[in-house]
């Protein structure tokens, strides 16, 4: 199995990786490596892992032109595609053609694709999950209408999306997305904890894309008003000790409360204060869970000035208590 990234008009600039047959390897449970530097298309880095039918990859480009980049593979995939800065456009060999913009997801299915993908000057943020079709299917409903047809283009080997629309990636989403790639755990552990994810990340897609649910009618926002929610969005996850108003977080980006308040929710799908509470109550669970912190030391690492406060948003957001959490841990 390969894959090949090379300039339209010369292969004298080329990228090439090679994957065992269904991305199972003989003798570890998963595998993983990664790319960073300067490549002829700009400089990137890139991060993927890969077991028995699942191939996860996620990075980012930083791309000061307008960039063109040929593809091809040799194997039949369905990727679980996450365009979180940036757009581009696919022109596949079949005739078929696909577009994704900023923080737009959508499954795609292709059959040993080549073609030409065009990005924009900016930096591209994508995070993909490629599955064997034997794999996918035994988790694609049947009787919806939506999911036969694209079932039905697997069948036949054609290329294209599963819904005629992109939509926005949710919060939920995110968060899953945030443990897949934060994931300290190794071996068979972590092979079980990553596809246990994916098949989450999967549930989460269908039910998203089956309903067509969306975000309300888009504001109009800028170039440099997009940027600026980035940095917001990139602060929040930074800093969750911290306190902001959102005049405070408008300020610090430079720009106004109307178009923090109104654009965040038009570009992620969440509040902004919706979007912090649940990184922050997520990165709790990690640090108690994964770390083995003190209900105190949590507190304090996601801002709470009480702990009881903590706790009580924490039981609200899962159920379990992190007193409750931890007893679990220690007794496991």
């Amino acid at each position: 199995m390969r894959v090949k990234l090379h300039d339209p008009n010369s292969t004298d600039f080329a990228i090439e990786n090679h994957y065992p047959e269904g991305f199972s390897d003989a003798v570890l449970p998963l595998r993983e490596r990664s790319f960073e530097g300067n490549f002829f298309f700009g400089r990137g880095r890139y991060r993927e892992i890969y077991f028995e039918g699942i191939h996860i990859g996620f990075g980012c480009m930083e791309l000061s032109q307008h960039t063109q980049l040929a593809f091809e593979s040799d194997f039949e995939s369905v990727e679980l595609h996450f365009t979180f800065r940036g757009s581009s456009k696919a022109h596949l060999q079949d005739r078929s053609f696909m577009e994704f913009g900023t923080n737009q997801h959508n499954i795609v299915y292709a059959d040993q694709a080549t073609g030409i993908s065009e990005m924009n000057a900016t930096n591209f943020e994508v995070f993909e999950v490629n599955l064997s079709p034997h794999f996918f299917q035994k988790y694609l409903p049947e009787d919806v209408h939506i999911f036969e047809r694209f079932r039905d283009a697997i069948t036949r080997k054609k290329s294209g999306a599963l819904a005629k629309d992109n939509l926005p990636i949710t919060p939920a989403m995110t968060l899953i997305i945030q443990q897949i790639m934060n994931c300290e755990r190794t071996g068979m552990y972590k092979k079980i904890f990553l596809e246990a994810k994916v098949v989450e990340l999967l549930l989460l897609q269908l039910e998203h894309l089956e309903t067509g649910q969306s975000n309300p009618a888009p504001v109009d926002l800028k170039r440099s008003d997009i940027e600026k929610l980035y940095a917001v969005k990139e602060l929040l996850e930074s800093e969750t000790e911290q306190s902001y108003t959102l005049l405070g977080l408008a300020r610090k980006v430079g720009t106004n409360e109307f178009t923090l308040k109104k654009g965040f929710k038009s570009l992620f799908g969440t509040t902004v204060f919706n979007f912090w509470h649940d990184i922050k109550m997520e990165k709790a669970r990690q640090l108690l869970l994964d770390h083995g912190w003190t209900i105190a030391e949590v507190s304090d690492a996601v801002g709470y000035k009480h702990a009881h406060h903590f706790s009580n948003a924490f039981k609200k957001k899962y159920g379990v208590a992190p007193s409750q959490l931890k007893q679990g841990r220690l007794s496991a």
